[in-house]
């Protein structure tokens, strides 16, 4: 009868170490579904006090690590990349929309092309327009859903990380 309750005592021992230890959550930095914010704004990027890389406006969609300006006021969204004579590989621009809706792009002023990434407000890809051209103005991209974000990246970007619609985004590396 001893061994009984000793070996009853050992495996609540054990169970309850088991328990224990898949109940707590795990570290931050192992954490991959993060709720993210439904209105991201410059000064939320600026003045998180959440991760250092969050301050330095980098994201990840698919295997693709994206450092990303962004346009958030009407003469920056307005304004896009027009006029700029190249984007690096690595680099984008985010827009923060004011609203979720059907937001189309077009190539106005464009030198060089661009994948568009349309991002809706949960952080998952709504649509991708691949090689956008300068030549297709005044063709305005749509996306197929509304979306409150729009990434704008070098063309070849989405074929080369394999980002497509129901990727999700997460900022940093």
């Amino acid at each position: 009868m001893k061994d009984f309750i000793l070996l009853a005592i050992g495996a609540a021992i054990i169970v309850g170490s088991f328990y224990l230890f898949f109940t707590k959550p795990a570290p931050e930095r192992y954490q991959t579904n993060n709720p993210q914010p439904t209105q991201l704004t410059r000064q939320d990027l600026a003045s998180s006090t959440q991760e250092l890389w969050v301050s330095e406006n980098v994201l990840r969609i698919e295997k693709a690590i994206i450092q990303f300006e962004v346009a958030d006021t009407p003469n920056e969204i307005s304004l896009g990349l027009s006029g700029r004579e190249s984007l690096e590989p690595g680099n984008g621009l985010l827009f923060i929309m004011p609203t979720s809706a059907k937001h189309g792009f077009w190539m106005k002023d464009m030198n060089f092309p661009i994948d568009i990434i349309w991002i809706d407000d949960v952080w998952v890809v709504a649509g991708v327009e691949r090689s956008a051209q300068p030549e297709s103005y005044p063709e305005t991209f749509t996306p197929n859903r509304p979306v409150k974000y729009v990434l704008e990246v070098p063309a070849g970007t989405a074929d080369e990380f394999g980002i497509d619609t129901g990727g999700k985004v997460y900022f940093g590396y």
